[in-house]
């Protein structure tokens, strides 16, 4: 039931974020995360992905530091559960946040 209620949660976030409805997507991210978590290990991917994606929506808000803090959280996740296209994405993502802020030297160890 989490699982199902995790997914749908952060499909709701990601259509609410795209219709700049921020603060609405922000917490149906937040209660995807926490539906996550009651999986245990079994959610900690929907967790790393729902992370991730609230770190999309702080990014393109320009909230460096919170998509920052968002990426850090989801990259600690992907890589303990070794899930390579998290990974990725997330060092893709952070390298971004360098990019869009000027600091080419710090994005280029992401890449």
């Amino acid at each position: 039931m989490f699982k199902d209620q995790s997914i749908v949660l952060r499909r709701l976030a990601v259509s609410l974020r795209k219709t700049g409805h921020f603060l609405e997507a922000r917490d149906q991210y937040t209660l995807s995360i926490h539906a996550a978590d009651l999986l245990g290990k079994e959610g900690k991917i929907l967790k790393a992905n729902s992370l991730n994606s609230l770190g999309n929506m702080y990014l393109n808000l320009e909230e460096f530091e919170l998509a920052r803090t968002n990426y850090q959280d989801a990259l600690a996740i992907y890589e303990d559960q070794e899930h390579s296209e998290g990974i990725a994405s997330c060092l893709n993502n952070l390298a971004l946040i360098y990019s869009r802020t000027g600091q080419y030297a710090e994005a280029y160890p992401y890449l």
